[in-house]
């Protein structure tokens, strides 16, 4: 691969890296320390209480969800599984591109499986990074690693996924050689 190809991706994860985390640590005014030591001593036994439930119930959380993206200029619409637990979690999908599978008579899209990492774990909005790998329907043999990134809210996602799918290249006189070609892709889903 070409060098300026490798560093303007580089530069590309840094920059939305460091924008989601920046989204991340943003966070509400916390009150003052004599009124959070004035509330505990009120109701010291049922807050301690509250939080731990509350914790507890933010730890595991998984829902099935309607996604579309786009894929190079292809529009797809898919559906999956997401699961969190804790500051783990995985993604599974199945997306369509509508327009080329009624061309073509036949599935034309991506199956993906992912691992998730969530930065801040019991947050309802957490953003996260995550690795996989995809398959392009009808093609199934042709499976490409992917890395991704993005934000989780209460009921919606949007993601930003870069395949490296393996492409066959003529290097030397028509020697083959085997290249990866970065190819972004943004999401949103919605959970249901």
């Amino acid at each position: 691969m070409n060098t300026k190809k490798i560093m303007s991706f580089f530069a590309l994860i840094f920059i939305a890296s460091t924008s989601l985390i920046a989204a991340d640590t943003i966070r509400p005014q916390l009150p003052s320390t004599k009124e959070a030591t004035s509330q505990i001593n009120l109701n010291e036994n049922k807050e301690i209480k509250d939080f731990y439930d509350e914790n507890e119930t933010k730890q595991s959380k998984h829902f099935p969800y309607f996604h579309l993206k786009n894929f190079l200029i292809f529009p797809e619409v898919g559906v999956g599984y997401r699961y969190k637990n804790n500051g783990h979690g995985f993604d599974i999908n199945l997306a369509l591109d509508p327009i080329l599978t009624i061309s073509e008579k036949l599935p034309v899209g991506t199956a993906e499986a992912n691992l998730l990492l969530y930065l801040s774990a019991n947050d309802k909005n957490s953003s996260y990074w995550g690795i996989g790998a995809s398959t392009f329907l009808p093609f199934i043999a042709t499976t490409s690693p992917n890395v991704l990134f993005g934000k989780q809210y209460e009921n919606y996602f949007l993601q930003l996924k870069v395949s490296f799918p393996f492409f066959m290249k003529d290097l030397f006189y028509g020697s083959p050689a085997l290249e990866l070609i970065p190819l972004p892709s943004v999401s949103i889903g919605w959970k249901f």
